[in-house]
């Protein structure tokens, strides 16, 4: 049979189209192996990923079922990922409350973040293992969106073991440590206040038949014993502070340094001036224990100094960051605090002798919301005094 020449032509050209058509599928289909290595290659680098950390991570799909299990979940629950990719995971490691109560699905956080596509994070539970033991752990579970709809959700789990065994040795030690405070808040500081007065009888009845030098040995030992009762009675003050004890009302901290002036201006064999002349009111929110902060820092410079002693108390209103606070400016003329003890002086951890009291006024301060810092009253010259200054907020 013979073809004319354009009959020839068209069929050259189906042939040479269907050609170019078989290239172009073996090129796409080229193409999509090369996408299909680089998918798998990006999934093995994924599930290197969620098996490198030390997080227990599963996946959940929108009826709650297990789709991926990395190697810490698998470690901490003794399950394997075959056992629980495509199972219902909340009966297999989270079906009971730490309590020993039930814990049904519609109530767990984890498939409520799925229904209600709102995340969580729970710090106080437990995960069960294969082997029906349990462990702690703190989660997080949020919902995977797609277009607005919920296709599932992301686990993620700690075991807290070590932390919950640290939180409850730290229990036990501030429950020993509360008996201690009120062991010595009470009996011992009983037994301080009994020895005081026996000592006292004892100096009043031995003091014509024994020499000054014996009556100053007996009243050092009762000064000590004073500084004893003192010190448990800052321990006490400074535990309930910290555990708000002390409830804070609007009080005229110038009617409290009036009154410690007044005490400490008549010291026997001691000559002691102190200035100060209220000229208004000065209301702050504090509690009862203002008096103790004022209190610490004036008996302080009397307690370390000799002979006479000028001490300057004045009070004014200043402004920070727009807000008004009263500076309560305490200087003395006494032997001064060297630089090396100013940056240690309200330290819990570093404290000079004697220090505790001025902790206690940095914690007052702060339980104010104010703040105490030192500085010589002469600058550059510590051996010229003190100068404490206390800002408290002030009340309008």
């Amino acid at each position: 049979m013979k073809y004319e020449d354009s009959t020839y032509e068209k069929l050259v050209g189906i042939l040479d189209s269907y050609y170019n058509q078989v290239e172009e599928l073996k090129e796409a289909c080229s193409r999509l192996n090369k996408l299909k290595e680089e998918c798998c290659h990006l999934a093995d680098n994924f599930k290197l990923l969620l098996d490198s950390t030390d997080e227990g991570i599963y996946g959940l799909d929108a009826d709650g079922l297990c789709t991926m299990f990395n190697r810490s979940a698998a470690k901490m629950t003794k399950y394997e990922p075959e056992e629980v990719i495509g199972k219902d995971i909340h009966r297999l490691i989270h079906h009971t409350r730490i309590d020993g109560t039930p814990c049904p699905s519609d109530k767990c956080p984890i498939i409520k973040a799925i229904k209600d596509g709102e995340g969580c994070r729970v710090d106080n539970a437990i995960f069960w293992r294969k082997d029906g033991t349990f462990f702690p752990v703190e989660y997080s579970s949020y919902p995977m969106m797609e277009e607005g709809n919920v296709k599932g959700a992301v686990v993620t789990f700690n075991d807290i073991t070590i932390r919950k065994e640290m939180e409850n040795e730290l229990l036990d030690s501030k429950k020993l440590a509360e008996l201690y405070v009120d062991l010595m808040g009470h009996d011992i500081n009983n037994m301080n206040q009994a020895a005081i007065g026996f000592l006292e009888i004892a100096i009043e009845k031995l003091r014509s038949e024994i020499g000054p030098d014996d009556v100053a040995l007996l009243m050092k030992a009762c000064d000590m014993m004073k500084e004893s009762s003192h010190i448990i009675e800052n321990v006490r003050k400074l535990q309930s502070i910290e555990e708000g004890g002390y409830r804070n009302k609007r009080i005229d901290i110038g009617e409290i340094l009036s009154e410690i002036v007044e005490q400490y201006s008549s010291i026997p064999d001691r000559h002691i001036k102190i200035k100060y002349k209220p000229e208004d009111e000065y209301s702050v929110m504090a509690n009862e224990l203002a008096r103790d902060m004022f209190g610490n820092i004036i008996g302080n410079s009397v307690k370390h100094s000799k002979g006479l002693l000028n001490i300057d108390i004045r009070v004014k209103r200043v402004y920070e960051k727009e807000r008004g606070y009263y500076e309560v400016i305490i200087e003395d003329d006494g032997p001064g605090i060297r630089d090396d003890i100013k940056a240690r002086l309200f330290q819990r951890h570093t404290l000079p002798k004697g220090g505790l009291g001025l902790y206690l006024v940095r914690k007052l301060a702060e339980s104010y919301d104010g703040s105490v810092r030192v500085e010589d009253r002469i600058e550059g010259d510590y051996k010229k005094g003190s100068r404490f200054i206390i800002l408290l907020p002030a009340l309008d």
